[in-house]
């Protein structure tokens, strides 16, 4: 299986993307010129996997996430059509939806629900503070522990996307607030999850900025 930072051998040829011939409705290869893919290449039977750094973090965090895929995979009173939507929306990775899923999120517009981000960091957040806290009722310290414990495993799981961390460093940092009893700023927290972002990543942070209008 290929994982994130792979690097693989292959000869192909390369397909060059056309331009389209209308502009009317939604495009593929504007879509995929808007991405940076300018061409196409289709691999043959002789790839060979020329690195694999299987001591980095990101492999760890995505052999979770494919063991966690495959563990929903191995469902056998799930409809595979049920089973991708799962795993998109627990996951974020959309491969695993049928095509009639995929025209139907985006026909009705909510297809955003399937990618991974503060969103789902914060419905799972509201969702861990009543459970542990109304719930078991647990002490207020245990209560914060519990919840890191949760949101960090999700973030694993979701493959460690930016977007994530930093949902999951600010929720984390008002539970710690709210646990010790001290004196959340939402404007510090901002920044330290702008600081961790640009220590992090700098080149998500630079793309953005630059491609901003």
């Amino acid at each position: 299986k290929v994982m994130e930072n792979d690097v693989w051998h292959f000869s192909s040829k390369r397909k060059v993307v056309n331009d389209p011939q209308s502009l009317e409705g939604f495009i593929y290869v504007d879509y995929l010129k808007e991405n940076g893919i300018d061409s196409f290449a289709f691999l043959n039977k002789e790839t060979k996997m020329i690195y694999r750094d299987s001591a980095s973090f990101a492999y760890f965090t995505s052999c979770i996430k494919q063991k966690l895929i495959d563990y929903y995979l191995s469902f056998q009173s799930i409809s595979p059509s049920t089973k991708g939507v799962l795993i998109a929306l627990i996951t974020g990775d959309k491969s695993y939806l049928t095509r009639e899923y995929k025209s139907l999120f985006r026909e009705t517009g909510v297809v955003h629900v399937l990618a991974i981000s503060g969103l789902h960091v914060g419905i799972l957040f509201l969702t861990l503070s009543f459970f542990f806290r109304k719930v078991l009722r647990f002490p207020p310290k245990l209560v914060f522990f519990c919840i890191s414990f949760c949101l960090f495993s999700y973030a694993f799981i979701s493959g460690l996307s930016p977007s994530v961390i930093r949902a999951v460093l600010m929720f984390v940092l008002i539970q710690f607030g709210h646990s010790f009893t001290r004196e959340t700023e939402t404007l510090n927290i901002v920044f330290i999850s702008s600081l961790y972002s640009i220590v992090s990543s700098p080149v998500h942070i630079a793309y953005d900025i630059l491609d901003s209008p």
